[in-house]
């Protein structure tokens, strides 16, 4: 007989799973990612570790942390990923755009299901949030190749801006915008 707890164990364990695939496909649903000619088995490396590094990160996360340290949480997941498995990604990188995407919508999903009760101090920067905030370069860039920590700041402060004007965090103006995109394609 399988006890309670291990029930509870299992559930816990398909949810998270869950959270992670859902943050895998919407990292890379948009990007080519991987080499051309790498292998599945190096990739499965890539995301096996690409996993561990996301929960290892929102560990930090069970306690506030500043923007300050959300930004390098984000490069150390750009250049650890990069530096692990840079034969398997395109260019050689897991790019900024790919990490913050990465670490924000997880961070998203954690919060939205109270495993932090600390709100993310940014949210998931993709095509939909550039436009909502007017981004004045949103057709000229794709999140997916941002690489430059400067570049992604500079992204973040204009979202800000907006979120602000709007009296929201930027973690609560996403939601917003997000649920709105959502019933407008229904």
């Amino acid at each position: 007989m399988v006890s309670s707890q291990e029930i509870s164990s299992s559930k816990t364990k398909f949810i998270d799973d869950q959270i992670y695939s859902l943050t895998l496909m919407a990292t890379t649903q948009r990007s080519r990612i991987y080499r051309d000619g790498s292998s599945e088995e190096v990739r499965k490396a890539f995301r096996r570790d690409f996993q561990r590094a996301l929960e290892t990160c929102a560990k930090d996360y069970l306690e506030l942390v500043t923007s300050e340290q959300h930004l390098r949480n984000i490069e150390s997941l750009s250049v650890c990923l990069s530096d692990r498995h840079g034969a398997c990604l395109r260019d050689g990188r897991f790019r900024i755009g790919l990490a913050q995407k990465a670490l924000n919508l997880y961070l998203k999903y954690l919060w939205c299901l109270g495993r932090i009760d600390a709100e993310p101090p940014h949210c998931p920067i993709d095509r939909i949030v550039l436009e909502q905030a007017k981004y004045p370069r949103t057709k000229a860039i794709n999140w997916t190749d941002i690489d430059s920590m400067d570049e992604y700041l500079e992204i973040v402060q204009h979202v800000s801006e907006e979120a602000n004007k709007r009296g929201q965090t930027l973690a609560t103006w996403e939601l917003d915008i997000w649920a709105k995109a959502k019933k407008l394609s229904q």
